[in-house]
Order: C-alpha cells, then sequence, then structure tokens
C-alpha cells in the first residue's frame, strides 16, 4: 500500500482514538493529546515502510525484492519499533511527556494508537498482490490477499476528505482538497484512474 494511504488511515486512527476517549481537563492538554495521537497513528502507520532504505544496499530490482516489506513488517519487530517510537517521543516532546505522566487516557490511547498504526500498517499491505510475511522467522511464508491495487486513490478520498475536514485552519484545509483533487486528475490523465472512479 502507498504511503499517502497508510498516512490518511493513521491520522484516522490518531482522530477516532482521540475522540473516543474522555477529554481532558484543560484545553491545552487536550491539544496536546490530538496533537501526539495524530502524530503516533501516522508515525506508526508508515514505520514499517522505513525498509527502503535499505533498498539501496543492492542493486535495482534485488534491493527492493530482498529488503521492502522484509523484517521491518513483521510482528516479531513491531514490539522493537513502537519501543524507538515511544523512547523518542519521551525524549524530544517535553509537553507529551508531561501528559503521559498525569493522564490515564493518554497513556491508553497512545498504546492504541501504536498497536493499531502498526497493525493496519500490516493488515493494508496483507491486502494487495504483494503481500508480507509477517511470522518470519518463525514461518517464512508470503501472505497476501490480492484485494486492492498498492496505490489506491480511492482511500485517500475516503479516509482522506473526513481527516482533511476534522482541521481547524481554512486555507490549510482547501489546500490539502486542492491538492488531493488534482492528484487524482493527474492519476485519471496517465490513466491509471478510470474517469468513471473519478466521477
Amino acid at each position: 500500500m502507498d504511503n499517502i494511504t497508510h498516512s490518511v488511515i493513521g491520522l484516522g486512527v490518531g482522530e477516532l482514538v482521540h475522540r473516543s476517549l474522555p477529554p481532558e481537563p484543560q484545553a491545552p492538554a487536550q491539544r496536546t493529546r490530538r496533537a501526539l495521537f495524530l502524530f503516533t497513528a501516522w508515525f506508526a502507520s508508515n514505520a514499517p515502510d522505513l525498509d527502503l532504505v535499505l533498498t539501496r544496499l543492492l542493486p535495482r530490482p534485488f534491493g527492493y525484492m530482498l529488503h521492502h516489506r522484509g523484517h521491518t513488517h513483521t510482528l516479531l519487530l513491531a514490539l522493537p519499533q513502537a519501543l524507538i517510537l515511544l523512547a523518542l517521543l519521551w525524549l524530544l516532546w517535553p509537553g507529551a511527556r508531561r501528559l503521559l505522566k498525569e493522564s490515564v487516557p493518554a497513556r491508553i490511547g497512545l498504546a492504541a494508537c501504536l498497536l493499531l498504526g502498526f497493525c493496519l500498517h500490516m493488515g493494508m499491505d496483507f491486502l494487495n498482490s504483494y503481500g508480507l510475511h509477517p511470522f518470519y522467522p518463525f514461518d517464512s511464508r508470503w501472505l497476501y490477499g490480492d484485494m486492492v491495487f498498492i496505490v489506491e486513490p480511492m482511500f485517500w478520498v475516503l479516509l482522506g476528505v473526513p481527516v482533511i475536514m476534522s482541521l481547524r485552519y481554512g486555507i490549510v484545509k482547501s489546500v490539502l482538497l486542492a491538492g488531493l483533487a488534482a492528484a487524482l486528475c493527474f492519476f485519471t490523465y496517465k490513466t491509471y484512474l478510470a474517469p468513471a472512479s473519478l466521477a
């Protein structure tokens, strides 16, 4: 799955988790919690694809074929990735650190964003024809659903528009909606997207 789809899914999860939990007593803590959940779910939804850095270790196309959707796309390595993200958040974001010390809902929500972000990344990658091998090294079989194309603009609209509409600033909303419309028109022009699908 493409990283735009992973991103909008992550942002949608962060917003959903934030709205599902009781609000924080102070408005600044509530804003920090929302930003923390959005960032965490977005990052966790994209973190396994950091293996793209490794694809340059070998000549094309072997590097991509051997390294992408490799070790970082396994359940075994999801935990270390989550712990690294938690450590970075704790060390580099003082406001989030204060919030997590004081708020049980913030801790529960952060754990939910991490878990859902990583699981949804692997689940979405499972749905396309390339698949992944989540149980490696215990089971090296590749699993794939062959249901969704790797780049799927439909998810951008279905998930991206609600996320964009949840933003506070009108100019940011307008720019992002215009960018989404331009991307869809570009993909239709390049014949990656059928005109009926665009309509």
